[in-house]
């Protein structure tokens, strides 16, 4: 897009995600506007007033929860997963390759998922490469291209709601014998 819009989506009220939310507005941020001024970046989920403080249009712009993020993945040219602790799955990045928009993600950030750097997503873990590898995805066409078909063949695949139906399927067929599951 023109400007570039990048995501970073989740419960900005939950602890992990407001220090990404801040580590990528105050040090990522930066490094990526010197290469690509007209960047812009869009904090989605509830926020803290900390969170909220960043609220710095139209370099970043705090736009709190919404009622569906469809509208917010459209606009987005890319996602970040800036997280530096914390645990569970990243649906976060599993919407993101569903609706084939390109990750720059840390490597705790992508934790849970059968992802490979630079096959389905690009992986950083400072503020320096995390930003070098936004610029790449967003400058470079090719890469965004591959990534993307990439990384919507694995959701496809893998964690389509389709794929989780059929394993559970064959777990309950296989608890429960020979008999019809349906």
């Amino acid at each position: 897009g023109n400007p570039p819009s990048i995501l970073f989506q989740g419960s900005l009220n939950y602890a992990p995600n407001m220090h990404a939310a801040e580590w990528l507005v105050g040090d990522i941020a930066p490094r990526i506007r010197d290469r690509l001024p007209e960047s812009t970046i869009r904090l989605v989920g509830r926020p803290t007033p900390g969170v909220e403080r960043m609220h710095d249009p139209p370099q970043v712009t705090v736009v709190g929860r919404v009622a569906d993020m469809d509208t917010e993945l459209e606009r987005a040219d890319l996602v970040v997963v800036p997280i530096r602790y914390g645990s569970g799955t990243r649906v976060k990045i599993l919407e993101s390759f569903a609706h084939r928009i390109p990750v720059v993600a840390t490597t705790i950030g992508a934790e849970g998922l059968d992802v490979t750097d630079e096959v389905h997503l690009l992986i950083a873990d400072d503020p320096a490469s995390f930003a070098a590898q936004c610029e790449r995805l967003l400058t470079t066409p090719e890469l965004r291209t591959r990534v993307a078909d990439a990384a919507e063949q694995l959701f496809v695949e893998h964690y389509a709601f389709s794929v989780a139906q059929d394993r559970i399927r064959a777990v309950v067929h296989e608890v429960v014998g020979s008999g019809s599951v349906s």
